[in-house]
């Protein structure tokens, strides 16, 4: 199924506090094209799991051409500086982010992924690498959230929002994001799923019908 072409922007909010640079100290990045980012003006200090936040400003906006089939990623990828001289550490960031869904099209389903590359090179992060949503040490930190949807399943590189509808207006979303010493380069692969279409559905559902026809031949066969 194809979106319509439109448009569909992305702002990400995430902020700081005055101090020298530390551990994963996001300085740049490579997004797609269109994007326009605004690198922290301070820093904490290896603030992982502890207050306050930190932010950082990125805006995007995304052609329905690169949201072409339902599920197809957006990758923003982002370069960072390790902390120096000073003891490794993990640096947190409070991501708000505003997604405008100007697509045409509903979404069901909104998913999140932390991993490194682009497109086809993108690999979701390894477990126990340090780069992750807070999870599974949230300490205090409150759950990720949707103005769009009720509900929310994380694990430490994937976050997903259900159980409600995108339809075309801006929503705000929340959560973190740790990122080590040691990372250079981090990708935030974001997919969103389209409400289906009505023939999809009559599709799905015909199939359901004959599946039920072949297991009950079955058993009437199996009595015979």
């Amino acid at each position: 199924m194809k979106l319509p072409t439109r448009f569909c922007s992305v702002c990400l909010v995430l902020a700081a506090i005055a101090l020298p640079a530390s551990a994963g100290q996001i300085t740049a990045s490579f997004p797609d094209p269109g994007a326009t980012v605004f690198p922290p003006i301070h820093m904490l200090l290896n603030n992982d799991d502890q207050s306050p936040d930190n932010y950082l400003f990125v805006s995007k906006v995304f052609m329905s051409t690169q949201v072409v089939e339902v599920g197809a990623p957006i990758d923003i990828e982002f370069a960072v500086t390790d902390s120096g001289t000073v003891a490794p550490g993990v640096t947190e960031y409070l991501v708000q982010e505003t997604v405008d869904n100007d697509t045409g099209v509903d979404w069901i389903k909104y998913e999140m992924f932390l991993g490194f590359g682009t497109g086809d090179s993108f690999q979701q992060s390894p477990a126990g690498d340090g780069l992750d949503f807070d999870v599974p040490n949230l300490d205090g930190s409150p759950d990720p959230i949707s103005q769009a949807f009720a509900s929310v399943n994380k694990s430490e590189d994937v976050i997903t929002f259900t159980n409600g509808l995108h339809k075309s207006a801006a929503k705000n979303y929340s959560f973190r994001i740790d990122v080590p010493d040691g990372i250079r380069l981090f990708t935030l692969r974001q997919v969103p799923t389209a409400v289906p279409e009505p023939g999809a559905l009559a599709l799905l559902g015909v199939a359901l019908a004959g599946l039920g026809f072949g297991l009950r031949r079955r058993r009437l066969n199996g009595l015979a």
